[in-house]
């Protein structure tokens, strides 16, 4: 089916879709997406090497076992998948469940064997888990329902919301709701829905017994189908089923594969590491309905897998048709043997993507207008409305091909999902039909997309100009150039007050030049330009688009599609008066965003003399600075001095005493920073 919900992606796309011949390009396109590996042997290969090879024998490809988990859960340090994540946060979930078995004896280890496997990588992550059978989501809920959560979006915490019951109704609805009954638009439809039967384990877990059991009630009930008529081919080499022992013959198996309705033997390591190719070729094979619009594939992936394909784009007619094919089989089963289903997650499958309504609806349009002349946003409403939208390339080089499909299928009913792809493919029908109206017919005519691109880019300016953006970019420099003076005034008078004043004033002056330069260098004024841009786009778009409305000519008289030709060309007159004034309007306002650079450059000119201005003044600071330290050190010089002379003196004035002179007053003033005592000559 695809990509999983929740961005996961299986790393290897399921087996090829069957395809009718006559869609047979389109057909070698899928293909490419979903390449079967079948090849059929020649008569001199072992019929037997595919039993020896590692996953499609008896015994399981070599790694993590099946029966018997071990103690310690494996490093998963290097692993990149939902599984992983899961048993790093909760290891001990590893350890509450690893002994436990569902009543028909699949264990934790065979759901997690491809987990445990494969690595992965850590930008593709896998879910690293599939269900043995369908007791496995409520014996292993603790791993699946977490898994379930991340991937489906699925709340586990209301476990008591059922899942939207499968339709009953399928004749309620009507086919008028096509949007493109004529095959103009839409190529293909195709609808695919998977089923496994209760009571038997699922292909990863089946045993050889079990795989001929399912193959021989799957294909008595086809064959049992009023609404089906075809025969039933095993596989090349299958011994399993008793009208075709050997299976299909070599040519039977050439034209399927030619035809795209024959899939193979797995080769990826992942799928060979889930079980799905143990006892290969055996239990499986083809069916194919002789109107050649309907195909059954046994026990590939799961138990049953159905695909319906029509040539036009009546969504609803072939979800009931499929749905039809589903009851009857169903009813020929009897009720001893249902498909497998549950109250909380719907049809049970052995890959979780499939859960829920296990469905998917494919549509195939041409749609050249849309990929060429419009804008893009289209895919993201697309992806709004869970549908994936792929650019393909028929084998006959046709370009402006689409591939609409639903991601959805859990939480989501089978008509829903057909309803959903019905209804984009509707608008976009739609849509295509009013661009093929109004495509220029003359080569020197723009396309309606690029003059809705360019009103779009002249609206957006001329509104970014009226809004007062540039207006108030200007005014916020002109406060700015005048805070710059004043900051350098009071730098200025800060000067005398010391050097404290001085920077902090240089401070201010700093903050408020780090404010310009990021109003002028960071893109403040594109970033106000980008903000209005992106509240008129739409509106502008919404303009263009009432520009495009059509009504078809065929509905009306010839005067009447005169009227609304001259309606047509007065609008698009009116567009090129619009970009005119939009033009006009740009002019303008460049003639002001020039005028604005030039007062920018002024105020960065006077900056600069303000900074000439600070630096003569750091300079007078520093020389002041300097002579302080000079007259610091003058003293320090002095006081040394003095402290070394006055023992000597000291010293000299105790000798005169002891021999009775008197003592000279001015012995102190000989001695720096000593003044005369006037009692000494008293002494």
């Amino acid at each position: 089916f695809g990509s999983r919900p929740g961005g996961s992606r299986q790393r290897e796309p399921p087996s090829s879709p069957p395809w009718p011949p006559s869609l047979q390009g389109d057909r070698r396109l899928w293909l490419g997406r979903h390449r079967s590996h079948f090849r059929p042997m020649s008569s001199d290969e072992d019929d037997s090497a595919s039993e020896a090879a590692p996953g499609l024998g008896d015994d399981d490809l070599p790694g993590f076992p099946v029966e018997g988990c071990p103690e310690e859960l494996p490093d998963l340090s290097g692993h990149h998948s939902a599984l992983a994540d899961l048993l790093r946060g909760s290891p001990e979930i590893y350890s509450r469940l690893r002994g436990k078995q569902t009543a028909l004896g699949v264990g934790l280890g065979r759901c997690i064997k491809v987990g445990m496997d494969n690595r992965g990588h850590r930008m593709i992550k896998t879910l690293g888990i599939v269900a043995g059978d369908a007791e496995c989501y409520d014996t292993f809920s603790d791993i699946f329902d977490p898994i379930i959560s991340r991937t489906l979006r699925w709340d586990a915490a209301k476990p008591s919301a059922p899942h939207p019951a499968a339709d009953s109704g399928h004749g309620s609805g009507s086919s008028s709701t096509c949007p493109d009954r004529s095959g103009k638009y839409v190529i293909s439809t195709q609808v695919r829905a998977v089923r496994n039967l209760s009571g038997f384990r699922f292909p990863p877990a089946m045993s050889r017994a079990e795989r001929h059991e399912v193959e021989r009630l799957l294909s008595q009930a086809i064959a049992q189908s009023s609404l089906l008529e075809g025969e039933y081919l095993p596989l090349p080499g299958s011994e399993s089923h008793a009208s075709r022992p050997g299976g299909m013959t070599r040519e039977e198996a050439a034209s399927l594969e030619a035809d795209g309705w024959l899939f193979g033997e797995p080769d990826s390591k992942m799928r060979l590491s889930s079980g799905v190719g143990r006892h290969w070729p055996d239990g499986r094979g083809v069916f194919v309905d002789s109107r050649r619009n309907l195909a059954a594939w046994v026990n590939e992936d799961e138990h049953l897998r159905l695909a319906l394909v029509r040539k036009d784009g009546d969504i609803e007619l072939a979800h009931r048709e499929l749905a039809e094919v589903l009851d009857s089989i169903a009813s020929a089963l009897g009720d001893d043997r249902p498909f497998a289903r549950s109250e909380r997650l719907g049809v049970l499958t052995s890959n979780l993507v499939h859960l829920g309504a296990a469905m998917q609806v494919t549509v195939r349009v041409r749609m050249p207008c849309l990929l060429r002349d419009w804008p893009p946003r289209w895919r993201q409403w697309c992806a709004a409305k869970r549908i994936r939208v792929n650019n393909v390339v028929s084998n006959e080089g046709e370009e402006g091909v689409l591939e609409l499909s639903s991601v959805d299928s859990f939480g989501m009913s089978e008509a829903a999902i057909a309803a959903s792809v019905a209804d984009v493919l509707g608008h976009l029908v739609g849509l295509e039909e009013g661009l093929k109206a109004v495509a220029p017919s003359s080569a020197e005519t723009l396309s309606l997309g690029v003059k809705a691109a360019r009103l779009e880019l002249y609206q957006v300016l001329r509104a970014s100009l009226d809004s007062g953006a540039l207006q108030s970019a200007i005014d916020k420099v002109s406060a700015e150039q005048g805070a710059q003076e004043e900051a350098a005034a009071i730098t200025r008078a800060s000067l005398a007050a010391g050097q404290a004043a001085a920077a902090k004033a240089f401070g201010e002056r700093w903050e408020l030049l780090r404010v310009l330069e990021q109003s002028l260098e960071s893109g403040a004024l594109q970033a106000a330009m980008e903000e209005v841009g992106s509240k008129v786009r739409l509106q502008d778009c919404e303009k263009v688009k009432d520009l495009s409305v059509h009504v078809p000519l065929s509905s009306v008289t010839a005067p009447e599609a005169l009227q609304q030709l001259a309606k047509q060309s007065q609008r698009l007159s009116e567009l090129r008066a619009l970009i005119a004034a939009a033009k006009s309007s740009i002019a303008e306002r460049e003639k002001a965003c020039r005028e604005a650079e030039e007062e920018l450059k002024k105020a960065r000119a006077e900056s600069e003399d303000v900074d000439r201005h600070m630096e003569w003044h750091r300079q007078a600071l520093q020389d002041a600075e300097k002579q302080g330290e000079e007259l610091e050190e003058s003293q320090r010089n002095a006081e040394a001095s003095a402290a070394e002379g006055l023992p000597a003196l000291q010293a000299q004035m105790s000798a005169e005493v002891a021999r009775g002179l008197p003592v000279a007053s001015d012995s102190f003033a000989a001695v720096p920073g000593i003044q005369s005592d006037p009692i000494a000559p008293q002494c």
